[in-house]
């Protein structure tokens, strides 16, 4: 049976699927509508804030809990907004666990490595100029990998989500339920201690 998603914010649409395909058929006819509409939604906003590896996981529990909490949703919000929502706090839940923030950080530093990747000119005289820059980014990128990681849990983690995930320090304040204010403190503390840290490195080695 084809669900019409964007009218299940209507009161009266969702009484009348329920009563016709009673609870538990309603519960999984719309749970996999969504899945089919809004799984990549879904795992983008996981991987944005856990990482790929975590994140399929993470968008299956979205699902099941979904499906758990649909007799409750009342058409407040979109049914996609309220999604993310449960999305969030499925990514909340599993970061209170201290263990997976560095497991999570150490996923992140292969992709902050290679963010200096980019696509070579087409001439081989600049295939070669590029190919000598790229190196020189790739190991700026490594100290900078190495840095961070050097950073409390925490520290490390607000540093990727603002400056390498680009999300804003509002998005971050919200996510993490804390305020605005002591995350630009957060950050600017962090961002002293990753500037000490490169610039050591760089003393070491001159």
């Amino acid at each position: 049976m084809m669900i019409a998603t964007q009218q299940l914010e209507d009161d009266q649409y969702r009484k009348e699927l329920r009563a016709t395909l009673g609870d538990e058929r309603y519960c999984t006819a719309v749970t996999e509508q969504l899945l089919h509409e809004y799984q990549n939604d879904i795992f983008r906003q996981c991987v944005s804030w856990v990482g790929s590896v975590y994140a399929e996981e993470i968008a299956q529990e979205v699902f099941l809990q979904a499906w758990d909490s649909l007799p409750r949703y009342r058409g407040d919000s979109t049914i996609k907004t309220w999604l993310l929502g449960i999305a969030k706090n499925e990514c909340r839940k599993f970061l209170r666990n201290r263990s997976r923030h560095r497991r999570l950080r150490e996923e992140w530093l292969p992709v902050i490595r290679e963010s200096a990747h980019g696509e070579p000119p087409a001439s081989p005289e600049d295939q070669y100029r590029a190919a000598e820059e790229q190196d020189t980014e790739r190991q700026q990128m490594a100290k900078l990998a190495a840095c961070i990681q050097r950073l409390p849990d925490r520290d490390g983690l607000l540093v990727t989500w603002r400056y390498l995930k680009d999300r804003s320090v509002a998005e971050i304040s919200d996510f993490l339920d804390e305020k605005q204010d002591t995350l630009y403190k957060r950050l600017k503390r962090a961002l002293q201690k990753l500037g000490k840290c490169i610039r050591d490195d760089l003393q070491k080695r001159s």
